[in-house]
């Protein structure tokens, strides 16, 4: 439920919500010096005009288009997208992502530059 007070819009709290809280909070605790020095690297990169690519294959490949071309977004973010990675057909891009040695192919379709940086994303359970 949302109710607006005073120009302020309240959320009721729920179970759920307060999960989420406590688990971000837990992970800005235990990776709190991982994280910094990542806003760090990326923050070197975007002053520098480097590129920043993102990969991330099945699920994870969201993450690299949300932080692609957003209207006000930073354009420093390339997304390194294979439609064979993607869940248009899981099986197949569960099959492909355990192929070893497919990293050089995919990267062999992108421009990467020895000064650019690369976020990979891998969502577990």
């Amino acid at each position: 439920m949302t109710e607006i007070i005073a120009g302020t819009v309240q959320h009721a709290q729920l179970p759920v919500v307060d999960l989420v809280l406590e688990r971000l909070s837990q992970l800005s605790e235990s990776h709190s010096a991982t994280i910094q020095a990542a806003a760090d690297t990326f923050a070197e990169h975007v002053q520098r005009d480097n590129l920043i690519h993102v990969f991330g294959a099945g699920h994870s490949h969201m993450l690299a288009e949300e932080l692609f071309f957003r209207a006000g977004g930073l354009l420093s973010f390339n997304p390194l997208l294979d439609p064979a990675l993607m869940l248009q057909s899981a099986i197949a891009a569960g099959d492909l992502e355990r192929v070893v040695d497919y990293a050089p192919i995919l990267l062999g379709k992108y421009p990467i530059a020895d000064t650019d940086a690369i976020l990979v994303i891998l969502l577990r359970h």
